[in-house]
């Protein structure tokens, strides 16, 4: 990202905080939390129908990330944690 940006689910998070801050707010309507991204951040999303892709993607992406690491990755549920940090997470 070229700057800080928020992306907002269905938690409440401080949306006068960003507006007072010229942050920009985009609504992802996902079931998860508000996700910052500051810059230098890689941030995307895909959208589908159904909930078909998910296991699919997380175990791709899993296997890309570990030809560039030797830390520990793991899926749990829809998220992929390196180190103990959820590093992705899906809705």
């Amino acid at each position: 990202a070229d700057q800080t940006f928020v992306f907002t689910g269905k938690e409440k998070f401080n949306d006068e905080y960003c507006r007072n801050n010229n942050i920009p707010i985009l609504n992802h309507y996902g079931t998860g939390g508000t996700i910052v991204v500051n810059q230098g951040d890689f941030a995307f999303g895909i959208s589908c129908r159904e909930n078909c892709i998910g296991p699919f993607f997380l175990s791709a992406l899993k296997n890309i990330l570990q030809k560039y690491t030797s830390k520990k990755i793991q899926i749990h549920q829809n998220d992929i944690i390196i180190n103990g940090k959820k590093v992705v997470g899906i809705t």
